[in-house]
């Protein structure tokens, strides 16, 4: 059963009363919504969703779409598909996206499902000629009031309009013909992104999920090189899959080398950061965290990325416009939820100016909260699709003869289909309406906005957002014990900067304050063990029997790179006539140097021995050695031949008095 018509007239011109009653449910009220108990009691019977449809129409053409209908009883069921009124603002566009339209139906069309002939892949195809307002009238065509966005609600429901059993709606973008004036710059910021994969062991894990989405994103950059995008890639998921232990995610970063040639490719932090997180002290971390971001990405793509171009993915506040200005960024893309809102009339679609701390300023783009909001509806990958098409044709259709421009940037949660980038990309390329650019090409196309003033810019603060500290204690430890640790090291040290990185990770955004704890914990405790590693053995007994030797001193080393190491002796009873400090490369596991020593004493006595970063300003351990000396010194000989000699000289008197008393004695 199939039938169309064109507006009211069409309706009562329907034959039959099962066309009547088809119409009646779509003409009761100037507002259709989906009522909840409806789509509970129907569900049962079926599902349908869209696989694809005609992104843009112009007169004289066809509106198709592509559907996937699911249900047990065809028989029982058509699809119904209605055209409601261009929308008149976005706010109305917007009531649409939850299955609200608001109108008389400008036109129906409704076919018994079992009577739709089904494709190889499972799909059903309904079309709808459109009316060329330049050709004789054609009842067969639905004739559209004028270029505009069209809500379309596509419905499955008993036959002649009985129970609904699922219904979506999505848009019939309508163009003028000719299209004269300028086309909206739509700057599409496509992250390449995942949660960490790094765990706080130290090893990686990118979940099957994750990793399907990211090769999804890359398969779709491929498809469609000729599309202007900004990739935005995310240097730890980079890592993550270079160093998948799955051969498909590493031939996705084959695939993504070439997929972003001639493309803006931007820099970012390492991981997602909440930037206004890191002052009082943490700047230091921040600039690390774009240092190691920069250096993987180069290393990952064999090219480094651009960092003109910054993208604040979370909140904001002035110190981090300046912080950015500092680190070379000449211009900023940040959600539009991150600005101080301001009074407009319609969607600002033009770049400002960021003010910062001192008077400085950053042009700016405000990333499209709207437009973010279509990467994660939970709507069929297509549909969502085409939503956000039709949400730019909105923009577009508010003022179609200025010069302007959109910037969409998905949300972190955002995780790509094939589905979605194919519809969204072929959308772009085909759009008359819409001019591809990347982000950079969106500041030089796109005029500034106008301030209050005649000949000003307009200008915007950051907003004022409650933000979740870092803790600073715990981090700025972590980062002493790393720094120590790097300093002891010899040439390149992949372990140091694993632990690096995990100390990294602990700043994402993308984790909760207890994940972050955790993370912390462990990269402390992965360094202090490294570097208790590296260590002097206790308890030695070495016996001098000459006034003046040598002490071997043995270091242990228990990591599995070479490291260098200041060790320095003290004792009270021992001279060091060579010095007591020694600089020693640890390159095996036990090495010994030796000391030259002078005993002041004989004896038994300590010597510490201490073990230093090259520095000396980190102690790694502790030794103390037992020294026995048997050697007697200069000043000792000498008083003791002194006294020798004393009681020889005394004995030799007295012996001498002795002898001559008892001579006189017997005379």
């Amino acid at each position: 059963m199939r039938r169309l018509s064109g507006g009211r007239v069409g309706a009562r011109r329907a034959a039959g009363g099962v066309a009547r009653t088809a119409l009646a449910v779509l003409f009761t009220g100037a507002v259709t919504s989906l009522p909840s108990a409806a789509l509970a009691q129907g569900s049962a019977a079926g599902s349908i969703r869209l696989v694809g449809q005609t992104a843009w129409v112009s007169q004289g053409g066809e509106f198709a779409l592509r559907l996937n209908a699911s249900t047990r009883t065809p028989e029982d069921l058509e699809v119904a598909v209605t055209i409601y009124p261009a929308v008149g603002s976005r706010s109305a566009f917007n009531e649409t996206l939850t299955n609200r339209v608001r109108g008389s139906a400008v036109a129906v069309k409704a076919d018994a499902l079992s009577d739709l002939p089904v494709d190889a892949e499972g799909a059903i195809t309904i079309r709808l000629p459109i009316q060329d307002a330049a050709q004789p009238r054609d009842p067969l065509r639905v004739r559209l009031r004028g270029p505009g966005v069209y809500p379309v609600s596509v419905e499955l429901r008993g036959v002649g309009g009985g129970r609904q059993a699922d219904r979506f709606v999505t848009h019939l973008v309508n163009i003028p013909e000719p299209v004269t004036g300028p086309k909206l710059a739509a700057a599409m910021i496509l992250p390449l992104a995942a949660p960490p994969a790094l765990q706080r062991d130290g090893s990686r894990r990118l979940t099957n999920a994750w990793s399907s989405a990211l090769r999804a994103l890359v398969a779709g950059l491929g498809s469609y090189q000729d599309v202007p995008v900004t990739v935005l890639p995310q240097p730890e998921t980079l890592q993550a899959l270079a160093l998948s232990p799955r051969s498909e995610d590493r031939d996705a970063i084959a695939a993504l080398t070439g997929a972003i040639g001639g493309r803006l490719t931007l820099a970012s932090p390492y991981v997602r950061l909440n930037e206004p997180a890191y002052a009082n002290g943490l700047e230091g971390e921040e600039t690390a965290q774009r240092r190691r971001g920069r250096d993987v990405a180069a290393a990952v793509l064999g090219a480094p990325p651009d960092g003109g171009t910054a993208v604040i993915d979370d909140s904001l506040d002035d110190a981090t416009a300046n912080r950015l200005m500092d680190a070379g960024a000449a211009r900023v893309v940040v959600r539009d939820r991150a600005l101080a809102p301001i009074n407009l009339r319609t969607t600002l679609t033009q770049p400002f100016q960021l003010r910062g701390r001192a008077n400085r300023r950053l042009p700016a783009v405000a990333a499209d909260d709207g437009l973010a909001a279509h990467f994660t509806r939970k709507v069929a990958a297509p549909l969502a699709a085409h939503q956000l098409l039709a949400d730019l044709a909105v923009l577009y259709f508010d003022s179609p003869g200025l010069v302007r421009g959109a910037a969409a940037l998905p949300p972190a949660a955002w995780r790509p289909t094939s589905d979605f980038m194919v519809a969204l990309l072929d959308g772009l390329r085909s759009s008359p309406i819409l001019l591809p650019v990347d982000a950079a090409a969106l500041f030089a196309a796109v005029p500034a906005a106008g301030g209050p003033t005649r000949g000003a810019v307009l200008q915007r603060d950051a907003a004022s957002a409650a933000v979740t500290a870092l803790p600073a204690i715990d981090m700025r430890r972590a980062r002493r014990q790393l720094t120590a640790l790097e300093g002891l090291t010899i040439g390149p040290n992949p372990a140091v900067t694993t632990l690096e990185e995990r100390l990294l990770v602990s700043q994402s955004a993308d984790l909760r304050a207890r994940q972050r704890s955790e993370y912390l914990a462990a990269a402390r405790a992965a360094s202090t063990a490294q570097l208790r590693a590296i260590r002097v053995p206790e308890n030695q007994a070495i016996t001098l029997t000459a006034r003046r030797g040598e002490i071997p001193v043995t270091i242990l080393r228990d990591v599995p790179y070479p490291v260098r190491v200041l060790v320095q002796l003290s004792s009270d009873k021992l001279q060091f006539p060579a010095g007591a400090l020694a600089r020693l490369d640890l390159t095996r596991r036990n090495t010994t140097t030796r000391f030259t020593v002078q005993a002041r004493t004989s004896g038994t006595f300590p010597l510490e021995v201490t073990l230093r970063s090259p520095d000396g300003k980190v102690v790694l351990s502790r030794g103390r050695f037992t020294i026995r000396s048997r050697a007697a010194s200069g000043v000792g000989v000498v008083l003791s031949v002194s006294a020798m000699c004393f009681l020889v000289l005394w004995w030799s008197r007295h012996f001498v008095r002795a002898r001559r008393a008892r001579r006189a004695a017997t005379v």
